[in-house]
């Protein structure tokens, strides 16, 4: 089964997701003895994961704060984090979108991608691609590196020079949207956090809100 899927992929898509793979279980091989030998950071890690597929960026960093973790550490998790959900899930988008949605979990977090990307195209094609580094550096949750790859794709920009763009504009928005909001609250005490906590409520609120009418759409069409 492993191998037909490969094969399905395509050489492109295989390339990307092996590597995908490969990080995946170097990030398992690390969780392992790590919880062993410190269980309360571990769980702090995995905390700052979980945020940052829930809800993006934002949220992720937010949470690395309250939590006490050191910049350098929400900016690596961050990384491997997001490098490795775009790795397995971008060649997925192209290869088998049709096949994959219908998974209950994933296929719902690839609907929301796509269609995420395919409204984000249009604002990103009518301005350029050079408007694709700064959809991928915003921390909102319909932005992001993901989004920003499936939005490449489909307005042609090729494989390498996109994934190239994205990771570069991923690793530029996680360093300067960590060390950018801690210095935010520093300047601003409480003020700065409740400035944080509202933006991520408001953009959470118009995400859902932005999602309402293609939801509905796509499941009116036949």
């Amino acid at each position: 089964m492993g191998r037909s899927l490969l094969k399905r992929l395509g050489s492109d898509n295989r390339s990307i997701f092996i590597l995908g793979v490969f990080l995946l279980f170097l990030i398992i091989g690390w969780f392992v003895p790590s919880f062993i030998i410190d269980q309360n950071n571990t769980l702090k890690v995995l905390l700052i994961m979980l945020a940052s597929l829930a809800g993006g960026r934002l949220p992720a960093i937010m949470t690395g704060m309250e939590l006490g973790v050191r910049n350098l550490t929400i900016v690596s998790v961050l990384f491997f984090c997001n490098l490795c959900w775009l790795l397995l899930m971008f060649p997925l988008i192209r290869s088998f979108y049709d096949n994959v949605v219908r998974v209950r979990v994933v296929g719902r977090l690839l609907h929301s991608a796509k269609e995420r990307a395919i409204q984000g195209s249009r604002r990103v094609s009518s301005v350029g691609i050079y408007a694709l580094p700064i959809f991928v550096w915003l921390p909102f949750p319909f932005t992001g590196s993901l989004v920003g790859a499936v939005i490449g794709h489909i307005i042609g920009i090729p494989t390498t020079k996109l994934l190239v763009l994205v990771v570069t504009a991923m690793c530029a928005g996680i360093f300067s949207w960590t060390f950018g909001l801690e210095y935010l609250v520093y300047l601003t005490g409480t003020t700065g956090k409740v400035i944080c906590y509202s933006a991520i409520v408001i953009v959470l609120i118009y995400a859902l809100i932005w999602r309402g009418p293609t939801k509905k759409k796509s499941e009116e069409s036949p």
